[in-house]
């Protein structure tokens, strides 16, 4: 087991957590961190290291959720939760059928800008829209969310 490579990022979570990290597990690594981490390859730990630190919690995280964001993620793109024949399909009138398709469209462009991974991106893009059709797209966001989750959960 490599114990320099839990060593060096419990220091870096102490580092990001602070007093929390010791908080929530105490003052040493608990032993199943050290059993996962070992397993782990160096560009896993990055993946995780840089979602947490760009993920803005004040928390650190329970072991399945870190290794959830450690791992390269083999579900369905977000942005393929908006379609256009999804969008289509919903009943509305001509304006909020063209407001929904708008707003999945930027939707859809900002996740392709951020790698097909940005769901807040997304609903920042619907975000002003209070239509039953940009209700439908954050169902769908949300939907995607728990199966991305649940994915990785089944997985760790």
């Amino acid at each position: 087991m490599n114990d320099d490579k839990g060593e060096r990022l419990w220091t870096w979570l102490r580092g990001l957590y602070g007093r929390g990290l010791e908080l929530e597990f105490g003052a040493f690594m608990p032993q199943a961190w050290r059993v996962a981490v070992a397993r782990m390859t160096d560009e896993d730990l990055r993946r995780g290291c840089l979602a947490l630190r760009n993920g803005g919690s004040r928390y650190p995280p329970k072991l399945p959720e870190f290794l959830a964001m450690c791992r390269v993620e083999k579900v369905e793109p977000a942005h393929r939760a908006l379609t256009a024949a999804k969008v289509q399909a919903l009943p509305r009138t001509e304006a909020g059928r063209q407001a929904a398709l708008k707003a999945g469209a930027l939707a859809h462009e900002l996740l392709e800008q951020h790698g097909n991974d940005d769901i807040a991106a997304a609903r920042a893009a619907i975000a002003d829209q209070h239509t039953p059709q940009a209700n439908a797209l954050r169902a769908d966001l949300a939907r995607f969310e728990r199966a991305r989750a649940a994915s990785a959960w089944r997985r760790g």
